[in-house]
């Protein structure tokens, strides 16, 4: 045994003598740590223990008291398995508190010098095994770095002064790029100092001031509209009453008389006994027709005196006369209505009702504080705020006569037009500034709905002087403002909805051309052929009326009404049946010079429009029809007129049909056809 153990501890030494050679030495390769592995597990495997400690060996008696303890261990089956650990005592517990820190600290102490220790010698190994740099070696580099001199391109002065010139281009953009960001910042440096000048004048105590007096003024100023406004419509509604119960009379008494005289025209033709004629006896309807002769005697006179004469026909001449106790009647009421008028603001300063004087608080405001003004949206509110009074100022207003008053002269638009247009605003472009759309605002939101009111209660389309002043209005508010074409705001869709219903009523009721036999036609001097000549130059006055919508009103509505409705249904059927001749024609060509020359401009067709394609026809037929009856001495003259309506509603193809047949090549010529 003690020569075992002599070896086996030796074997240790020699180990642990070697591991501390290494330790002390280089660092182990993989050789060595391969050995000492081994012999570890083969001194586990022998069950003998290896010493931490170098300076003591392992006795005997300990690995036979380990032996001993070990065969008097129990088996594996013997043992009780313990799934949890036994508790330890409170003096354990502390104990092994204390041992683990003490451990802890000496652990990381440990640690520290070790890792110390190794950094110094690896710090000793780096400096001990540098390399020597021979002079061979910096012979060799002297040698390359001559070579790859060598081996760079050449160099001349043009490249040089080019790549001079680039920089020199690319320095000098970055140049005026530096200069342009200057002065943006000067400009706005020069902003700064004006805002804060600005806002140095004024003092927040001031516009505080100043807002709250606004703020005052505003809800003053609402007060008083609130409580006026009810008394500004009630006036408003008593005039708009006046003048729709004159127009219905006017439209009444025209309906009844063409009721009259039909029923009377009717029973002479029918030979019918006086005591048939039904509720109203011959003696009241002569009297009728005595006054409907003087009425006309009158409005004769009256057109024969005026600058623009209608003309020879009776239905040309306006109907709209009223009787002079009825005028008296009306005139007296408007008087007390405008007198009750100029009573509703007696009570109010003149700040709070001169659409001047508000206007100026809000230009006062919007001069001193932009900022806050157009974030207030202020011109939005401006066409609600001044509605009532500039419908105040219209109480009078009537579109529908030749004397009536320019709007644009009203003192209201005057300051509203200066308040828009009369100074230009800081920070805001001529088409960004809000204000400039407050006027067409107004007009839109006011005076539409205005001229509405008339359309639809008021306006007779059968009156040839209204629809020209009633046009002409609405014409100029599309110079003016762009109403009517393009998109259409809803106060514009009303009206214009409004125009094409009035006047598809008066067309359906109060249109009516009677027929006669041939017999009573024939004399120009009848009964017969008088009313029924009075009503055919009616409805081709209505015709003119309702071409003058041309532009203002949708092209497919004016040609349904006028051409559809009318032309067709009434004026054609009465052509139809008169007699070819000079009259025929005079009527043909006052129906044709109602048409709207830009209907026919750019046709490239030889045919007319198809609404038009019967009448054209019928001019056709009585150009033949007059060309076969009349003697040669007329033939050319009355031909003649029948070609140029037929070329002026571009008719092209019965126009040379008529040339070819008779033979009126230089008519062609003249007239430019092709």
């Amino acid at each position: 045994m003690s020569v075992g153990s002599d070896d086996d501890r030796s074997s240790q030494t020699s180990s642990r003598s070697s591991s501390s050679e290494s330790v002390a030495g280089d660092i182990p390769d993989a050789r060595r740590i391969q050995a000492s592995r081994r012999q570890r597990q083969l001194a586990r495997a022998q069950k003998d223990f290896i010493s931490l400690d170098t300076t003591r060996g392992n006795s005997p008696g300990v690995k036979d008291q380990e032996d001993g303890d070990s065969n008097n261990e129990p088996d594996d089956h013997e043992r009780r398995i313990q799934f949890t650990p036994k508790p330890k005592t409170l003096r354990q517990r502390i104990a092994a508190k204390i041992g683990r820190s003490e451990s802890e600290d000496e652990m990381t102490d440990s640690q520290e010098d070790d890792y110390q220790n190794l950094w110094e010698k690896q710090q000793i190994r780096k400096g001990t095994n540098i390399p020597q740099i021979t002079d061979i070696d910096n012979s060799r580099k002297v040698v390359k770095h001559f070579n790859s001199a060598a081996s760079l391109p050449p160099v001349n002065l043009e490249m040089i002064k080019k790549r001079l010139t680039k920089k020199l281009e690319s320095i000098g953009q970055v140049h005026r790029a530096h200069q342009r960001e200057q002065e943006k910042i000067q400009q706005d440096i020069e902003s700064t100092k004006t805002c804060l000048e600005n806002l140095q004048d004024t003092s927040p105590c001031l516009r505080y001031k100043f807002y709250k007096e606004m703020r005052i003024y505003i809800q003053n100023l609402v007060d008083c509209l609130s409580e006026k406004i009810q008394m500004i419509s009630e006036v408003e509604s008593e005039m708009h009453y006046l003048l729709k119960h004159q127009a219905q009379a006017i439209l009444n008494r025209r309906r009844e008389e063409v009721k009259e005289e039909s029923l009377y025209i009717q029973q002479l033709t029918n030979y019918t006994s006086s005591s048939n004629i039904g509720h109203m006896d011959s003696g009241e309807i002569n009297k009728c027709l005595v006054e409907q002769k003087e009425r006309r005697a009158r409005r004769s006179q009256r057109n024969e005196n005026s600058e623009n004469k209608a003309g020879p026909n009776e239905g040309l001449y306006s109907d709209d006369e009223v009787d002079p106790a009825n005028m008296a009647e009306f005139q007296k009421k408007r008087d007390d209505v405008l007198c009750e008028s100029r009573k509703i603001f007696d009570d109010v300063h003149e700040d709070f009702h001169n659409i001047k004087d508000i206007l100026s608080k809000f230009d006062q405001w919007r001069g001193r504080f932009a900022d806050s003004y157009y974030d207030a949206y202020v011109g939005l509110c401006l066409p609600k705020l001044l509605g009532p009074l500039i419908r105040y100022q219209l109480i009078d207003w009537n579109p529908l006569k030749e004397d009536c008053e320019d709007f644009a002269t009203m003192p209201w638009y005057t300051a509203v037009e200066q308040f828009c247009y009369g100074r230009e605003h800081e920070g805001f472009e001529i088409k960004d500034n809000p204000d400039m759309k407050t006027l067409p605002s107004v007009i839109e939101k006011t005076i539409i709905p205005k001229i509405q009111g008339f359309v639809e209660h008021i306006w007779d389309p059968h009156s040839s002087t209204q629809t020209q002043c009633l046009v002409r209005l609405c014409r100029k508010l599309e110079d003016d403002y762009s109403l009517f074409q393009g998109s259409q705001k809803k106060a514009v869709q009303d009206f214009v909805n409004a125009v094409i219903l009035r006047m598809r009523s008066s067309v359906d009721e109060d249109v009516f051309i009677p027929l006669y036999a041939k017999k009573f036609l024939e004399d120009r001097n009848s009964l017969q052929c008088q009313f029924q000549d009075k009503q055919f130059w009616s409805a081709v006055k209505l015709l003119g009326n309702i071409m003058q919508w041309d532009g203002l009103v949708p092209e497919e509505a004016v040609k349904e009404l006028g051409f559809d409705k009318l032309l067709n249904r009434y004026i054609l059927i009465t052509l139809l049946n008169t007699q070819p001749g000079r009259d025929s024609v005079e009527k043909c060509k006052e129906t044709v010079a109602c048409f709207p020359k830009s209907w026919f401009k750019g046709m490239n067709s030889r045919s007319t429009l198809p609404q038009l394609k019967h009448f054209s026809k019928h001019l056709h037929q009585t150009a033949h029809t007059l060309c076969k009856n009349i003697n040669e001495c007329s033939i050319r003259e009355i031909a003649a007129e029948v070609v140029v309506l037929l070329v002026t509603i571009k008719a092209l193809d019965h126009a040379d049909d008529i040339i070819r047949e008779y033979q009126m090549e230089d008519l062609k010529t003249s007239l430019g056809i092709s």
